[in-house]
C-alpha cells in the first residue's frame, strides 16, 4: 500500500454525492488509488468526516456510514472541484481543442488518469 496520504480521502468521492458511504465503495475508490479502505474509513471517523449510520437501521457490519456536516462540505466541495474543472475543459476544448488536450490530465480525480480526450471512435 502506498505510504503517502491521499490528496483526498476515498471515502469522499467514494459517496458520489450521497450523503451516506457503503464501505464495499470505499474500498473499491481505495484499491483504485493505491490505499487501503480500512485506513481511509479509520482516519474519516478520526477527522469527524463520517460517523456510523446506525440511525438508518443500519448495524456496524453492515459497513454503511453517514456524513457529518464537515463531511458534506468536503463532499460538495470535491464535487464542485470536478465540475469547475469539466467546465473549464469544455471551455479550452470549444476555444482550442489541442489546449484541452493537453489539459485533461489527473485533476481532481482522485489522482486517477482520466481516459483520452475525445474518446476514440470504432
Amino acid at each position: 500500500m502506498r505510504t503517502d496520504p491521499p490528496p483526498i480521502n476515498p471515502v469522499i468521492p467514494a459517496a458520489m454525492g450521497s450523503h451516506t458511504v457503503i464501505a464495499d465503495v470505499v474500498d473499491y475508490v481505495a484499491r483504485l488509488t493505491g490505499y487501503d479502505a480500512e485506513e481511509c474509513i479509520q482516519k474519516a471517523i478520526e477527522d469527524g468526516v463520517i460517523e456510523l449510520d446506525s440511525e438508518g437501521g443500519w448495524e456496524r457490519g453492515d459497513g454503511v456510514y453517514r456524513f457529518t456536516a464537515k463531511g458534506r462540505r468536503a463532499s460538495d466541495e470535491y464535487a464542485r472541484g470536478v465540475f469547475e474543472r469539466s467546465e473549464e475543459l469544455a471551455r479550452k476544448d470549444h476555444e482550442d481543442p489541442g489546449a484541452a488536450r493537453a489539459l485533461h490530465v489527473a485533476g481532481p480525480v482522485v489522482g486517477r488518469m482520466l481516459p483520452p480526450w475525445p474518446p476514440t471512435e470504432r
